[in-house]
């Protein structure tokens, strides 16, 4: 259709081809983010592409995710990506862990996007100091990685202005979004929330008070301290002392001894929900009276987003991530991390005030609406292309600054020798499991190595005493046969069993029946035993068909060659002859 006069007719935009670097198969919300852009591109019409480094994954989606790509690359530990797959060919390289960026700069001419969603490196924790875990060695690879020629992009504001004053870097801004027809209000689940991985409560408190009571929900990974679930732990403690409350704590492990202690000693009564289905996840986000987040600091806080999409009061901390959506006392209350007396006084308001929750809940409801999967893939977008356009210029900073970067891949090399350590200890963890696995089948050799001997001996054994009675049958009749067969020249042999359909399958009968396996016919017929391979291995010893042909294309040796060959080549003709019919 040609454009109406006086416009000009709109190229169509090339779709691209994105590769996604996946930095491990755990749950985490960095993790979930990546996964929902690649579905988010695809749903666009771009070409995605999962990569991951591992010696356990299958596949470089987690298991947990239903996300799916239009090519899956998984490369060992210490192979490169490049050599299995042509990175060269995409538009750009997405990764979310800054431990990855030096390799790439140093092993693609394509653009590579790092997509900073906030760590303990960036935000300063004291734990970075620590030389335990490589933490140091990190912190000094992160800073390193920063000044390198790479094109960055933030989660939030609080994350551009943190990477504009401590590196003078600029960067692009592509948010988290939520999907608000998952994450949508409704009523309390109460048959989900009725089975938990652990209940604790208070000695006498029956399962049924609990559900009467009003709910508190904790969403968060307790291994992680910044998460500041000690904090929410004693401002619910504070709270259980006005006014009796059911938690339900949604985490991807079981909390440390710690706050387990804590738990009991305050009194609290808490269902742990441990790592559930990630389709499940919005069921347990709906009917809650309360929803708390306690971090010390983010860099988004996708927990407290998904709450307000599905229509809970939320009290937080105000960390930078959270403040970059929420606006304090209009959709959520807000206190500074640590102060665990005041978000006890901001969840007693909300439990309390059934006018104040319901105003906070809908005004929470409309911020997530601005946030949707729609605006996402937009920022995204429009940060690929603009790697995209100027390909050229970013690879000649990168050639410029090349010994810096070839650096920095020595210290992520460094950095990382903990964490590749602990991987190799999970795969060896696997392999010996897999040989425990195995360890069935060694018997079963070793008791058919143990049988052939007994025959040799002249024993029975229990292959031969155990046999069904057709199989018993079809042996005696295998043995006889292959007794007379002893009387036939080799000439005449193979063409009487070519001419027999019925001799014929009674030797594969035999070769099925354990008790002539363990016996060659040589031996059946009276001459001496030789020394043969285990039968598991006979189909080794006859597998060089073209020698044992040959054999049978010899032309006949003289009467004399046979006679002082003796019953020994008679019976070594006749094995290889068999041999050759299995064939």
């Amino acid at each position: 259709m040609a454009p109406p006069p006086g416009q000009a007719r709109l190229a169509p935009i090339r779709k691209l081809k994105v590769a996604f670097c996946i930095p491990h198969s755990c749950v985490t919300g960095g993790l979930k983010m990546l996964l929902e852009q690649i579905r988010l591109l695809r749903q666009r019409g771009h070409h995605v592409v999962a990569l991951m480094r591992s010696e356990l994954a299958a596949s470089a989606v987690p298991p947990w995710s239903d996300v799916e790509v239009d090519e899956d690359v998984v490369v060992r530990l210490t192979q490169r990506f490049r050599a299995a797959y042509d990175v060269d060919s995409c538009d750009a390289i997405v990764t979310g862990i800054f431990h990855q960026v030096p390799e790439w700069l140093t092993s693609t001419s394509a653009p590579v996007l790092y997509y900073e969603q906030g760590h303990e490196w960036l935000f300063g924790d004291p734990l970075r100091f620590l030389e335990e875990g490589r933490y140091a060695a990190q912190d000094n690879l992160f800073h390193q990685t920063m000044h390198l020629p790479v094109a960055l992009a933030a989660v939030s504001e609080a994350v551009q202005t943190i990477i504009s004053k401590e590196f003078a870097r600029s960067c692009l801004l592509v948010h988290n979004g939520v999907d608000s027809q998952s994450f949508c209000p409704g009523p309390r689940d109460d048959a989900l929330l009725a089975a938990p991985a652990r209940h604790l409560a208070p000695a006498g408190t029956q399962p049924d008070d609990a559900s009467q009571l009003p709910s508190v929900l904790l969403v968060g990974n307790p291994a992680l301290s910044l998460k500041g679930f000690d904090c929410a732990l004693a401002a619910l403690a504070l709270v259980q002392r006005s006014r009796p409350i059911q938690v339900h704590w949604v985490c991807q492990q079981e909390p440390p001894e710690a706050l387990l202690a804590a738990i009991e000693s305050d009194g609290l009564t808490v269902s742990l929900h441990v790592n559930p289905p990630q389709g499940d996840l919005p069921r347990y986000y709906r009917g809650h009276d309360c929803f708390l987040f306690t971090s010390q600091y983010e860099a988004w806080g996708m927990p407290v987003l998904e709450a307000m999409a599905s229509g809970l009061p939320v009290v937080a901390t105000a960390t930078g991530g959270v403040t970059s959506f929420a606006t304090p006392s209009v959709d959520c209350l807000l206190a500074p991390p640590g102060r665990h007396a005041e978000l006890a006084q901001h969840v007693l308001s909300v439990l309390g005030d059934a006018a104040l929750a319901a105003r906070l809940a809908a005004a929470a409801r409309n911020t997530a609406g601005a946030y949707t999967a729609e605006r996402v893939v937009g920022q995204l977008e429009r940060a690929l292309y603009c790697l995209t356009a100027c390909r050229q210029e970013l690879l000649a900073l990168r050639l410029q600054a090349l010994p810096d970067a070839q650096l920095a891949a020595g210290a992520a090399v460094k950095a990382c020798s903990g964490a590749v350590a602990a991987h190799k200890a999970a795969l060896r963890a696997r392999q010996r499991a897999a040989s425990a696995a195995t360890a069935g089948v060694v018997s079963a050799l070793a008791v058919t190595s143990e049988a052939e001997q007994r025959h040799r001996k002249g024993k029975a054994c229990e292959c031969c005493t155990v046999l069904p009675p057709a199989q018993a049958n079809g042996a005696a009749t295998a043995e006889r046969t292959s007794q007379d067969e002893q009387q036939v020249p080799e000439q005449q042999q193979e063409q009487h069993a070519l001419d027999n359909p019925a001799r014929q399958q009674q030797r594969e009968q035999q070769q099925q029946v354990p008790h002539n396996e363990c016996r060659p016919a040589a031996e059946q017929a009276g001459a001496a035993p030789e020394t043969r391979q285990h039968p598991l291995q006979r189909r080794r010893y006859s597998g060089d068909a073209k020698r044992q042909r040959r054999s049978l294309d010899t032309p006949p040796q003289s009467p004399t060659a046979k006679e002082a060959e003796g019953e020994g080549g008679k019976s070594e003709a006749l094995y290889t002859l068999r041999s050759a019919r299995q064939l």
